[in-house]
C-alpha cells in the first residue's frame, strides 16, 4: 500500500527548554533520586559514608516525607512490635448496652484496655496506620518531654 498522505512533525511545535533549565532540572531529578536511595540504605547497619550521606539529606528527605517506615522493613528489622495499650477504668464501663465491640479493644468489670495495632482492625490501611503511629512514638523515647507533647497535641487535632 503506498499512500501519498504526508506525515505531520510536531518538532516545531515542541517547548524547548534553555539549557540551563535543563541543567537545573537534571541536577534537582538527581539530587531527588540520591535522597530516595539514601533514605533506606542509612538504616543501621549502615556505612559511615551512608550516615553522612544521610546527615546531608534527611532534612529534603523529611521535609518531603520520604523516610517513613525503612526501620522496619530494613534488611535487618527489630524482633520486635511497638504496641501501645490504653487502659480506662469508669463505673459507666459496666453496663453491657454502652460497649462497642471493635477489634483490640476489651472489657473487664468497669474497665476497657484497648491495644494498637490490632491485627483485626480492617480496612488493612488502618491497620498500618496504627502501627506506623506506634513505631513513631518509639522513635520519640528519650525525646524531650515538649516534643513529645506537641506530638501527642499533633494526633488528637
Amino acid at each position: 500500500m503506498t499512500g501519498d498522505s504526508p506525515v505531520e512533525s510536531h518538532e516545531d511545535d515542541a517547548v524547548r527548554l534553555p539549557g540551563w533549565a535543563r541543567v537545573v532540572l537534571g541536577v534537582g531529578l538527581a539530587w531527588h533520586l540520591f535522597a530516595i536511595v539514601v533514605a533506606p540504605a542509612s538504616v543501621a547497619p549502615s556505612s559511615p559514608l551512608v550516615r553522612r550521606a544521610w546527615d546531608v539529606t534527611s532534612p529534603y528527605s523529611r521535609a518531603l516525607y520520604l523516610n517513613h517506615g525503612y526501620r522496619f522493613f530494613a534488611p535487618d528489622p527489630p524482633d520486635y512490635s511497638t504496641l501501645l495499650r490504653f487502659d480506662v477504668e469508669s463505673p459507666d464501663l459496666a453496663k453491657d448496652a454502652d460497649r462497642v465491640e471493635r477489634p483490640g479493644l476489651e472489657y473487664g468489670d468497669g474497665t476497657a484496655s484497648l491495644t494498637i495495632p490490632s491485627r483485626g482492625i480492617q480496612p488493612r490501611l488502618l491497620y498500618h496506620r496504627h502501627f506506623m503511629l506506634c513505631e513513631q512514638l518509639f522513635t520519640l523515647q528519650g525525646a524531650p518531654e515538649e516534643e513529645f507533647e506537641r506530638w501527642v497535641e499533633s494526633l488528637c487535632r
